[in-house]
């Protein structure tokens, strides 16, 4: 009997790691993708905005030119600056395309959100199969594990390149079997409110960002507005007559900002955060009855149906946007 019992655990523990271990893989797959999004889209936001900059420098290099030219002591500006300066904004933005097309395209984007999809997914049998929480509650439960862990990996690994981990990274925070549900209160539920609230306040501060960036750039086209009519004052300010030309940039940047921004989706996460995290928190105040395995086993779908119906919503959020950002719902990546 003591044979039989040490074999079931050891099939039960394989089984764990198992599902673990392509948690694992399929985490920092996401994250690979997602930290190649995250770079492309910033170096496509520099180089729109140094495109936009240098063009308006290049269709104002006759008037610059004119004005540096008493300074100069009479010496002629090389014209050959203008065409140059305008064949390096149209390669910026041409540089700027490419990358948006070949390492940030519609294909990455859901290559990235699939991958922590199928992650989280396994995260989640994880969890129900160490706590012994339907499906995981009834007779042979490794093999339904195994059964779950084939479905959701098969569906993803014909198509995404997936990251290739050692056996230690692999097994890496792998939560212990069985787990009792003070443990799982700890390492799960408590683990995941703090992260909501994290995030929830990193996007919110990158939503203030935003607004504060559009207040700028607003202020900034007024005040170039006001100095450009002042320009026939005095030929000592006849520089100010400049000053138009660069409102279109102001513009210009105001929207490649807030293109920015919005590919992000910062506000949509942290109200999807912040409600997930008090529902989460809700659901932990109600839990009283710990004693009560039913009770137990309710608690624990219930936390898991929460977590998974935000990661659900977010994912449908983000397919059906083509400027969905790269996303992490994982406090242990």
């Amino acid at each position: 009997m003591s044979n039989a019992n040490n074999v079931k655990n050891i099939n039960q523990s394989h089984a764990h790691n198992n599902t673990w271990g392509e948690y694992r893989v399929w985490a920092a797959t996401a994250r690979r993708i997602k930290t190649t999004l995250q770079s492309c889209r910033r170096v496509v936001l520099y180089l729109t905005l140094f495109s936009a900059a240098v063009g308006a420098f290049a269709e104002q290099y006759p008037k610059i030119a004119g004005q540096l030219k008493p300074w100069l002591g009479g010496h002629i500006i090389a014209d050959w600056v203008q065409p140059v300066l305008g064949c390096i904004a149209g390669l910026a933005i041409a540089i700027a395309g490419i990358i948006m097309q070949r390492l940030a395209s519609r294909r990455n984007q859901e290559e990235q959100v699939r991958a922590r999809s199928t992650a989280e997914a396994l995260k989640s049998q994880t969890y129900l199969y160490v706590t012994g929480t339907p499906p995981y509650d009834a007779d042979d439960p490794q093999t339904r594990l195994y059964d779950e862990t084939d479905q959701l990996v098969q569906q993803v690994e014909k198509e995404i390149i997936s990251e290739v981990l050692s056996d230690e990274k692999r097994l890496k925070r792998r939560p212990e079997y069985p787990m009792p549900v003070e443990t799982y209160i700890k390492q799960r539920v408590e683990n995941q409110i703090q992260w909501y609230r994290r995030s929830t306040t990193e996007h919110g501060k990158k939503v203030k960002q935003a607004q504060y960036w559009s207040i700028v750039f607003a202020i900034a086209g007024f005040i170039l507005s006001g100095l450009s009519g002042l320009s026939g004052i005095s030929p000592q300010w006849g520089w100010l007559g400049l000053m138009p030309g660069w409102i279109p940039v102001i513009g210009a940047f105001s929207a490649a900002m807030a293109s920015h921004f919005y590919a992000e989706r910062h506000e949509y996460l942290q109200l999807s955060y912040r409600a997930t995290g008090r529902r989460l928190t809700r659901l932990l105040e109600r839990f009283t009855n710990r004693e009560d395995s039913t009770s137990r086993r309710t608690f624990i779908t219930n936390c898991e149906n929460t977590i998974s119906i935000e990661n659900q919503s977010w994912m449908a959020e983000l397919l059906e946007d083509k400027d969905m950002p790269a996303t992490d719902t994982d406090p242990n990546a």
